[in-house]
Parts: structure tokens; sequence; C-alpha cells
């Protein structure tokens, strides 16, 4: 009971040293476009800190400021190198925060945290409080909407062209894998290849035995399995294997006499 009375008797002690541990750094903070290197004005950039427990006596005090004309902006983080916790022992050796930036414009639209390296925070947990950095601890590349727009059209006129190539190949497959191609274009032969394959057995019960036999022996784990296999050619069969419950994968086999040997491998699906 006198445990107990004592302990009741520290509690509003306890309480009030929550969040009293600190030691905030001037981090400076600079936003600019990811292609020309241009300052960002006008970008809201904030400090995060997560929460792992209730008793931690780290202060979480959040600082927030607007990029100026040259992109940049100064914020307050705290770093310390262990997080004190009321009644436990810590065992990570830092405590900092993440940050966030924000922009909303004709030319910008973005949000999203960002995780300093670990070199970063070192260098800013050994700063003097009272230091002003010149020179941006931080850089955050933004692609503008314009640039987005660029990419994104790049990307369908790449997928157009890599559609059009597997489907070049598909017609021209024979009993032979094409080599040096892509993964994106390996990966939609595949797919393709796996529809338009026939499902009748067109090999002999050793033939299937040495298919699944290389297939799993590709892997090594016990738990994968091999679901399905379609004819392609005389010479070559497509398998669908994975885990249960996870990824899922198309395996391209070729037979040389009675042997036959794993020559690609795709994803398939994500379970």
């Amino acid at each position: 009971m006198r445990k107990i009375a004592t302990l009741l008797m520290a509690l509003p002690f306890l309480l009030g040293t929550f969040g009293c541990v600190s030691s905030y750094k001037h981090v400076l903070v600079s936003v600019v476009d990811a292609e020309t290197g241009a300052p960002i004005p006008g970008a809201k950039v904030a400090t995060l800190y997560h929460v792992e427990s209730k008793l931690s006596r780290a202060s979480r005090r959040t600082s927030e400021a607007t990029t100026d004309n040259e992109g940049k902006a100064m914020l307050l983080a705290n770093y310390l190198p262990i997080e004190s916790v009321i009644l436990q022992k810590r065992k990570n050796d830092l405590f900092s925060p993440s940050y966030r930036v924000s922009i909303n414009n004709k030319n910008y639209h973005d949000y999203r945290g960002i995780l300093p390296l670990y070199a970063t925070d070192k260098a800013l947990l050994e700063r003097p409080p009272d230091f002003i950095p010149m020179e941006p601890d931080i850089v955050i590349q933004l692609l503008s909407e314009k640039s987005k727009d660029a990419q994104r059209g790049e990307a369908r006129n790449e997928g157009l062209s890599n559609e059009r190539k597997a489907e070049e190949l598909l017609s021209n497959l024979k009993g032979t894998w094409p080599e040096n191609i892509s993964e994106e274009i390996g990966e939609l032969l595949a797919h393709k290849c796996w529809f338009t394959a026939t499902k009748t057995p067109a090999f002999t019960p050793e033939d299937r035995y040495q298919i699944t036999k290389a297939v799993l022996g590709r892997s090594g784990n016990i738990y994968y399995k091999a679901s399905e296999i379609r004819w392609v050619s005389p010479s070559m069969v497509i398998v669908e294997s994975g885990f249960i419950r996870s990824g899922v994968y198309l395996s391209i086999l070729q037979r040389d006499g009675k042997r036959w040997t794993v020559v690609a491998h795709y994803l398939w699906l994500i379970s």
C-alpha cells in the first residue's frame, strides 16, 4: 500500500514531465524543381513526429513554414540521442522527426512525407541549438504538373510500343523464347502467351513430372506450388506457380530432349 501511495503521489510530477525533453535545432529546408533546380516559393513544409509511446517525454511540438522566393524555409526540429520514456528504457539510438511538404497551385500539386537520411539526422543531432544554417539541410525536389503530364504521355507511348512489340513477338513465337527483351515486354508477352496457350496436355506423364520438378526446384521452397501447365508448342510450356495467398508467377520452360529448363520467369498477379 505504501508503494502504491508513493506512486500516486509521484504521478502528478511524472505527468508534468511529459514532453519536456527537447533539443530543438534550426533546420533549413529547400524546395526546388526536380528538373530545372529552380526554387519553388509558396510550398508549406512542416515537421512530423511518430508517436510510439504515450509515456514519451520527448517534445513533439511541430514547426511549419512557407518557402520564400528562394524556395527556402527555416524549421525547428527536435533531435535527441535517446527518446526518454517514463518507466521504460529506450533502445532507439535517435529521436528525430520526418518532414512534410505540400503545395497546390497552377504549376505544382504535391503532398508527401519526407524521411531524411540517417547521415542527415546524425549531423543535425550534433548541431548546437543556436546554430543558424546558411545552406539547406534538406532539399526536396518536386515535379511540376507540366513535367508530370509529359512523363505520363511518355509512359503511355512506351506502354503502347511495348504492347505492339509483345503482339509481334507472340505472332512469331515458335519453340524458343525470345532473348534480350526487356522485363516489361517479357511480362506482357508471358501474359498474352498464357491466354493463347492450350490447356490440352500434349506431353507425357514424365514430361509433367520433369516440368513440375524444374519449376519447384527453381524456388527451393516446399510451400511453392505449380498449379497449371499450358502448352505453347511441342517444345515450350508456360506454368502458373507460386505461394498460396501470395504472389503468382508465370514460368516459361523449353525442352531439350527429355530435359525441361526454365528460361523466363515473370510476375503474374499478387493475391
